[in-house]
């Protein structure tokens, strides 16, 4: 085998190999066949080669150092083997270890003058400080080594802020409020992530899981909105695959900042009463707001035929919101008020709702005469007679 220098790379082979310039982060894009087919190639690649002949086969690097690069990422670097004999030489190249499995080809014959590189693949699935010896055979007779250095770190995910402090602006009606997060990928992976938003708290995150690029930048919308029993500070974390598992994942510190308003309606219930079908009819309600700070409020829109104005806005204490409320119904229907509400959501505050009681009905008006006659009519002329219309249901 092939001596070592004091710093673990194999030692450089005496001989007369031309120095050729080669970046072994740029890989070779023609490969030789892996096995010789002619019987001129079968007869160099089986030959024995002289101290002095295999001087003019020259491999590099001595060490291939990867760097710093992430557990599953892909890596892939260039070994070179220049021929510098006027006939050809099989070369291979055994990885001997899980992390370069993928490492090709596996084997080359080498023209005479010629040049090959074998893509050495570093794939690894664990942290680690990598320090790998590769062997590599001219004409399967003539073993030498190389060596691979690498730190595989684990990938990581940052958090840009680290925490949030969200206030709704005081002319703000909105039930929510949002901000953007940056997530950054320092390392040379794809990083698979996902948040883990603890349940109860008044946070979301869209999206809640995703993939960031290579050295690339992802975003996160983070939305608070308030909610009654809700928490208003809470740790959101993000786990990515590959991550380090014994340290704490990045987190989010979110705080949300809200007063918690009380409303209620005067009225025990609105009744409309019977209304015709295709026909308005309007009522009041009065909401107060019974707390100390304002209530910003919203309507919930889950009865058909209802409509609600206004749809949305602020109470401040002690004052109250008159609602207009309009029934207009398509067909018959029976508002029944175990069943249908008017619902009011308060931001941060439990929502109060109104019983509402009707019944749209098709007006059910006839005519009490069978038949009309008008006796003998000169042409022309006209005659009159009196109809008499019944309205046998239950609306003028």
């Amino acid at each position: 085998h092939r001596p070592v220098d004091e710093d673990g790379a194999p030692s450089a082979r005496p001989g007369g190999a031309r120095k050729v310039a080669l970046d072994e982060t740029k890989l070779v894009k023609k490969k030789f066949k892996a096995k010789p087919e002619t019987e001129q190639e079968m007869i160099d690649c089986a030959k024995l080669l002289s101290v002095q002949e295999l001087g003019t086969v020259a491999a590099m690097p001595r060490v291939m150092n990867f760097g710093e690069v992430c557990v599953r990422s892909v890596n892939k670097r260039s070994f070179s083997v220049v021929n510098d004999l006027p006939q050809s030489v099989l070369v291979a190249v055994s990885p001997g270890c899980e992390e370069l499995k993928e490492t090709s080809p596996q084997a080359q014959v080498i023209p005479a003058g010629g040049v090959a590189g074998f893509d050495i693949t570093l794939c690894a699935q664990e942290p680690q400080e990598m320090h790998q010896l590769v062997t590599y055979v001219i004409n399967e007779a003539h073993a030498f080594k190389f060596q691979v250095v690498a730190e595989v770190v684990p990938v990581v995910v940052e958090i840009e802020p680290a925490s949030l402090l969200m206030s709704f602006p005081e002319s703000s009606t909105e039930a929510e409020l949002s901000e953007v997060v940056k997530l950054r990928n320092p390392g040379n992976a794809a990083a698979i992530y996902k948040w883990v938003v603890p349940s109860g708290v008044a946070f979301t995150v869209e999206p809640p899981a995703g993939e960031i690029p290579p050295f690339g930048v992802g975003e996160a919308i983070v939305t608070f909105r308030p909610a009654h029993g809700a928490t208003n500070d809470a740790i959101l974390a993000v786990l990515a695959e590959g991550a380090d598992v014994s340290v704490e994942p990045p987190q989010l510190h979110c705080v949300g900042e809200n007063e918690e308003p009380r409303v209620a309606f005067a009225e025990k219930n609105l009744e409309f009463g019977n209304v015709a079908v295709g026909v308005a009819r309007d009522r009041v309600a009065t909401m107060k707001n019974t707390g100390s700070c304002p209530a910003i409020f919203w309507v919930e829109h889950r009865i058909a035929g209802v409509k609600v104005n206004p749809e949305r806005g602020r109470v401040l204490p002690g004052a109250t919101q008159d609602f207009q409320v309009t029934l207009l119904a398509n067909s018959p229907q029976v508002y029944d008020e175990r069943r249908h509400f008017l619902t009011v959501c308060v931001r941060g505050g439990r929502s109060t709702r109104l019983p509402i009681s009707a019944a749209t009905v098709v007006p059910d008006v006839v005519l009490q005469e069978d038949e009309y006659d008008f006796g003998q009519v000169t042409v022309g002329s006209t005659m009159r007679t009196r109809v008499t219309l019944e309205n046998r249901g239950v609306i003028p």
